[in-house]
């Protein structure tokens, strides 16, 4: 049910000279996000490839150049464009996430998690890395690193919705569906649509609801509640409402 982040385009050049990187460069390289926001990914890449032939230390183009070719399944290619934009700027985090989530995407776990260690090690304030971090972890199921990662994240970037999702997913992974249901709601409350968090929501209470029935605290008869109606019938023990909000308060 989860993704990984996408690294947004970096849409606006950084100048770091009067005439760097060079106006028709950096008209290809505008010419490649246009394309890349309508989805094409081959247009694209040749549009950055061109702003590089024109400007080969263009990091910019680099980085933008191995997402659009990651999205066209290059992988190789791609790890080559990402390592160009690292020898380029090797403090720039952004460029290490980026390969973090190709090396994830293809299961190359360790690899990632080694790349968002660098980009931690330049970036420790940036949320993105916690949040790529904390979605690696969970892809491995280590759910208890990768909740301190998203609590970082959150505390970091309390708006985020996605990562009050990967610590909903986190907590599910753990057992701890209640509180996993406090981080669906936070994320929905931030964006309303999230399909994850509405997906989530519904998992989590449902495996509560059927632990309950397990305990013998409900009767249930299955099927995926909506909101908090279905057919439950209490046997014992208050209302099934203060199982699930309790934890909320």
């Amino acid at each position: 049910m989860a993704t990984l982040y996408e690294p947004e385009l970096i849409l606006e050049t950084r100048k770091r000279a009067e005439t760097y990187p060079p106006d028709v460069a950096l008209k290809y390289f505008k010419q490649g996000n246009d394309l890349y926001k309508n989805r094409d990914y081959k247009a694209a890449s040749k549009e950055y490839e061109a702003a590089l032939e024109i400007a080969p230390d263009y990091t910019e183009a680099h980085i933008n150049r191995g997402i659009a070719l990651g999205r066209l399944g290059r992988h190789q290619e791609a790890f080559s464009a990402f390592s160009e934009a690292i020898a380029l700027e090797p403090h720039l985090a952004i460029a290490y996430i980026a390969r973090a989530v190709a090396f994830s995407n293809i299961g190359l776990y360790q690899e990632a998690l080694a790349d968002v260690d660098k980009a931690l090690a330049v970036g420790p304030d940036d949320f993105i890395n916690h949040h790529v971090r904390g979605i690696i972890l969970s892809s491995i199921r280590q759910y208890e690193e990768s909740l301190l990662s998203f609590d970082k994240t959150t505390a970091l970037k309390p708006n985020f919705p996605e990562a009050h999702v990967g610590r909903g997913l986190a907590l599910m992974g753990l057992g701890r569906y209640k509180e996993a249901l406090v981080a669906f709601d936070k994320a929905l409350a931030l964006q309303s649509d999230s399909q994850q968090a509405l997906e989530g929501h519904q998992i989590a209470l449902e495996l509560l609801l059927k632990r309950l029935a397990k305990r013998g605290i409900i009767s249930w008869k299955g099927g995926k509640p909506k909101g908090y109606d279905g057919p439950i019938t209490l046997t014992k023990g208050p209302p099934i409402s203060s199982y699930i909000i309790e934890d909320r308060r």
